[in-house]
Protein backbone atom coordinates (compact mmCIF):
# COMPACT_ATOMS: atom_id res chain seq x y z
CA UNK A 1 0.00 0.00 0.00
CA UNK A 2 2.92 2.38 -0.50
CA UNK A 3 5.14 3.57 -3.32
CA UNK A 4 8.36 1.61 -3.67
CA UNK A 5 11.58 3.33 -2.69
CA UNK A 6 15.12 2.07 -2.27
CA UNK A 7 15.59 4.45 0.65
CA UNK A 8 12.59 2.90 2.42
CA UNK A 9 13.74 -0.60 1.63
CA UNK A 10 10.28 -1.62 0.45
CA UNK A 11 10.99 -2.64 -3.14
CA UNK A 12 9.41 -5.85 -4.44
CA UNK A 13 11.26 -8.31 -6.67
CA UNK A 14 9.16 -9.33 -9.68
CA UNK A 15 10.55 -12.88 -9.92
CA UNK A 16 7.97 -14.46 -7.63
CA UNK A 17 5.03 -12.96 -9.54
CA UNK A 18 6.51 -13.76 -12.95
CA UNK A 19 7.08 -17.37 -11.95
CA UNK A 20 3.51 -17.69 -10.68
CA UNK A 21 1.54 -15.66 -13.22
CA UNK A 22 3.87 -15.06 -16.19
CA UNK A 23 5.65 -11.93 -17.35
CA UNK A 24 2.69 -10.67 -19.42
CA UNK A 25 0.37 -10.71 -16.41
CA UNK A 26 2.91 -8.84 -14.32
CA UNK A 27 3.58 -6.36 -17.12
CA UNK A 28 -0.12 -5.56 -17.61
CA UNK A 29 -0.72 -5.29 -13.87
CA UNK A 30 1.95 -2.60 -13.58
CA UNK A 31 0.24 -0.68 -16.40
CA UNK A 32 -3.23 -1.17 -14.90
CA UNK A 33 -2.42 0.13 -11.41
CA UNK A 34 -2.88 3.77 -12.41
CA UNK A 35 -1.56 6.47 -14.77
CA UNK A 36 1.76 5.15 -16.01
CA UNK A 37 3.61 8.44 -15.61
CA UNK A 38 2.46 8.91 -12.01
CA UNK A 39 3.14 5.49 -10.53
CA UNK A 40 0.96 4.07 -7.79
CA UNK A 41 0.81 2.25 -4.49
CA UNK A 42 1.77 -1.40 -4.75
CA UNK A 43 -0.79 -4.05 -3.85
CA UNK A 44 -0.22 -7.57 -5.14
CA UNK A 45 -3.85 -8.67 -4.59
CA UNK A 46 -5.04 -7.15 -7.87
CA UNK A 47 -2.72 -9.22 -10.03
CA UNK A 48 -5.10 -12.19 -9.80
CA UNK A 49 -7.76 -10.15 -11.62
CA UNK A 50 -5.37 -9.48 -14.51
CA UNK A 51 -4.49 -13.19 -14.62
CA UNK A 52 -8.20 -14.08 -14.92
CA UNK A 53 -8.65 -11.46 -17.64
CA UNK A 54 -5.87 -12.93 -19.78
CA UNK A 55 -7.23 -16.44 -19.23
CA UNK A 56 -10.61 -15.24 -20.52
CA UNK A 57 -8.93 -14.09 -23.72
CA UNK A 58 -7.12 -17.42 -24.06
CA UNK A 59 -10.42 -19.33 -23.74
CA UNK A 60 -12.14 -16.88 -26.07
CA UNK A 61 -9.66 -17.47 -28.88
CA UNK A 62 -10.04 -21.23 -28.40
CA UNK A 63 -13.80 -21.04 -29.17
CA UNK A 64 -15.09 -22.22 -32.56
CA UNK A 65 -15.45 -19.54 -35.24
CA UNK A 66 -18.88 -18.08 -35.89
CA UNK A 67 -19.92 -16.61 -39.24
CA UNK A 68 -20.36 -13.02 -38.09
CA UNK A 69 -20.51 -10.73 -35.06
CA UNK A 70 -23.65 -9.48 -33.37
CA UNK A 71 -24.32 -5.92 -34.45
CA UNK A 72 -23.82 -4.47 -30.94
CA UNK A 73 -20.58 -6.38 -30.36
CA UNK A 74 -19.26 -5.36 -33.78
CA UNK A 75 -19.96 -1.73 -32.91
CA UNK A 76 -18.28 -2.09 -29.52
CA UNK A 77 -15.25 -3.69 -31.18
CA UNK A 78 -14.75 -0.71 -33.50
CA UNK A 79 -15.25 1.71 -30.61
CA UNK A 80 -12.62 -0.21 -28.64
CA UNK A 81 -10.14 -0.12 -31.52
CA UNK A 82 -10.43 3.67 -31.65
CA UNK A 83 -10.19 4.22 -27.89
CA UNK A 84 -7.30 1.78 -27.36
CA UNK A 85 -5.39 3.29 -30.29
CA UNK A 86 -5.78 6.80 -28.85
CA UNK A 87 -4.95 5.66 -25.31
CA UNK A 88 -1.77 3.85 -26.31
CA UNK A 89 -0.58 6.87 -28.27
CA UNK A 90 -1.06 8.95 -25.11
CA UNK A 91 0.43 6.30 -22.78
CA UNK A 92 -2.91 5.84 -21.02
CA UNK A 93 -2.34 2.13 -20.60
CA UNK A 94 -4.72 1.66 -17.67
CA UNK A 95 -7.74 3.00 -19.55
CA UNK A 96 -6.79 1.02 -22.68
CA UNK A 97 -6.78 -2.16 -20.59
CA UNK A 98 -10.15 -1.23 -19.08
CA UNK A 99 -11.69 -0.93 -22.53
CA UNK A 100 -10.27 -4.31 -23.54
CA UNK A 101 -11.81 -5.82 -20.42
CA UNK A 102 -15.17 -4.33 -21.38
CA UNK A 103 -14.89 -5.78 -24.88
CA UNK A 104 -13.99 -9.24 -23.58
CA UNK A 105 -16.85 -9.17 -21.07
CA UNK A 106 -19.29 -8.33 -23.87
CA UNK A 107 -18.83 -11.82 -25.35
CA UNK A 108 -18.85 -13.68 -22.05
CA UNK A 109 -20.85 -16.89 -22.29
CA UNK A 110 -20.65 -17.15 -26.08
CA UNK A 111 -20.23 -20.61 -27.59
CA UNK A 112 -18.49 -19.25 -30.68
CA UNK A 113 -17.02 -15.97 -31.87
CA UNK A 114 -16.10 -14.50 -35.26
CA UNK A 115 -12.48 -14.82 -36.37
CA UNK A 116 -12.40 -11.05 -36.96
CA UNK A 117 -13.02 -10.48 -33.25
CA UNK A 118 -10.26 -12.94 -32.28
CA UNK A 119 -7.81 -11.28 -34.66
CA UNK A 120 -8.50 -7.77 -33.40
CA UNK A 121 -8.39 -8.69 -29.70
CA UNK A 122 -4.99 -10.32 -30.22
CA UNK A 123 -3.64 -7.31 -32.15
CA UNK A 124 -4.89 -4.81 -29.55
CA UNK A 125 -3.37 -6.88 -26.77
CA UNK A 126 0.00 -7.29 -28.47
CA UNK A 127 1.74 -4.13 -27.15
CA UNK A 128 0.55 -4.96 -23.63
CA UNK A 129 1.08 -8.73 -23.53
CA UNK A 130 3.52 -9.56 -26.35
CA UNK A 131 4.24 -13.19 -25.45
CA UNK A 132 0.61 -14.22 -25.00
CA UNK A 133 -0.46 -12.35 -28.13
CA UNK A 134 2.13 -14.17 -30.23
CA UNK A 135 0.75 -17.48 -28.97
CA UNK A 136 -2.83 -16.40 -29.67
CA UNK A 137 -1.87 -15.33 -33.18
CA UNK A 138 -0.50 -18.80 -33.83
CA UNK A 139 -3.63 -20.48 -32.41
CA UNK A 140 -5.82 -18.36 -34.69
CA UNK A 141 -3.91 -19.89 -37.60
CA UNK A 142 -1.17 -17.46 -38.63
CA UNK A 143 2.40 -18.54 -39.35
CA UNK A 144 3.89 -15.03 -39.28
CA UNK A 145 4.61 -12.92 -36.19
CA UNK A 146 1.79 -10.76 -34.89
CA UNK A 147 4.23 -7.85 -34.84
CA UNK A 148 4.55 -7.99 -38.63
CA UNK A 149 0.82 -7.28 -38.93
CA UNK A 150 -0.66 -3.80 -39.48
CA UNK A 151 -2.47 -2.20 -36.55
CA UNK A 152 -6.28 -2.60 -36.75
CA UNK A 153 -8.35 0.35 -37.95
CA UNK A 154 -11.83 1.26 -36.83
CA UNK A 155 -14.69 1.93 -39.19
CA UNK A 156 -16.04 5.46 -38.42
CA UNK A 157 -19.49 4.45 -39.66
CA UNK A 158 -19.71 1.79 -36.97
CA UNK A 159 -19.01 4.22 -34.13
CA UNK A 160 -22.45 5.77 -34.43
CA UNK A 161 -25.46 4.18 -32.80
CA UNK A 162 -28.37 3.29 -35.06
CA UNK A 163 -30.91 4.37 -32.46
CA UNK A 164 -31.71 7.73 -30.92
CA UNK A 165 -33.30 8.42 -27.56
CA UNK A 166 -36.02 11.07 -27.73
CA UNK A 167 -37.20 12.90 -24.61
CA UNK A 168 -40.88 13.84 -24.88
CA UNK A 169 -42.25 16.92 -23.15
CA UNK A 170 -45.73 18.34 -22.81
CA UNK A 171 -45.69 22.08 -22.10
CA UNK A 172 -42.02 21.79 -21.23
CA UNK A 173 -42.42 19.00 -18.67
CA UNK A 174 -40.89 15.60 -19.35
CA UNK A 175 -43.61 12.98 -19.71
CA UNK A 176 -41.86 10.08 -21.49
CA UNK A 177 -38.93 9.01 -23.63
CA UNK A 178 -38.64 6.66 -26.56
CA UNK A 179 -35.86 4.93 -28.52
CA UNK A 180 -36.34 5.15 -32.28
CA UNK A 181 -34.39 4.15 -35.35
CA UNK A 182 -32.29 6.95 -36.81
CA UNK A 183 -33.35 8.30 -40.18
CA UNK A 184 -37.08 8.57 -39.48
CA UNK A 185 -38.78 11.71 -40.75
CA UNK A 186 -40.24 14.29 -38.39
CA UNK A 187 -43.90 13.35 -38.92
CA UNK A 188 -43.21 9.69 -38.20
CA UNK A 189 -41.38 10.56 -34.98
CA UNK A 190 -44.13 12.91 -33.80
CA UNK A 191 -46.84 10.33 -34.48
CA UNK A 192 -45.03 7.62 -32.53
CA UNK A 193 -44.52 10.01 -29.61
CA UNK A 194 -48.22 10.89 -29.55
CA UNK A 195 -49.16 7.22 -29.23
CA UNK A 196 -47.35 6.75 -25.91
CA UNK A 197 -49.84 6.38 -23.06
CA UNK A 198 -48.26 8.98 -20.81
CA UNK A 199 -48.27 11.50 -23.66
CA UNK A 200 -51.64 10.69 -25.23
CA UNK A 201 -53.51 11.40 -21.98
CA UNK A 202 -52.32 15.01 -22.10
CA UNK A 203 -53.22 15.41 -25.77
CA UNK A 204 -56.66 13.79 -25.80
CA UNK A 205 -59.43 16.35 -25.38
CA UNK A 206 -57.00 19.28 -25.34
CA UNK A 207 -55.94 21.71 -28.07
CA UNK A 208 -52.52 20.99 -29.60
CA UNK A 209 -51.08 24.41 -30.36
CA UNK A 210 -47.53 23.61 -31.45
CA UNK A 211 -45.17 20.69 -32.08
CA UNK A 212 -41.47 21.29 -31.48
CA UNK A 213 -38.84 18.80 -32.57
CA UNK A 214 -35.12 19.14 -31.76
CA UNK A 215 -33.53 16.52 -34.07
CA UNK A 216 -32.60 13.29 -32.28
CA UNK A 217 -33.10 14.89 -28.85
CA UNK A 218 -36.43 16.39 -27.80
CA UNK A 219 -40.08 16.53 -28.79
CA UNK A 220 -42.23 19.13 -27.03
CA UNK A 221 -45.99 19.37 -27.47
CA UNK A 222 -47.45 22.74 -26.55
CA UNK A 223 -51.00 22.08 -25.40
CA UNK A 224 -53.87 24.34 -24.25
CA UNK A 225 -55.63 22.48 -21.49
CA UNK A 226 -59.42 22.51 -21.47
Amino acid sequence: GAKMSKSKGNTVAPDEFINQYGSDTFRIYLMFMGPYDEGGDWNDKGIKGIYRFLNKIWKLVALPDSKELDKEIDQLMHQTIKVVTDDLCNMKFNTAISRLMELVNSVSGKDSIASTFKKNIALLLAPLAPHLSEELWSIIGHNSSIFDEPWPKHNPLKLQKDEMNIVIQVNGKVRANISLQKGLDKDNILNQCKELDNVAKYLDGNQLIKEIYVPEKIVNFVVKMR
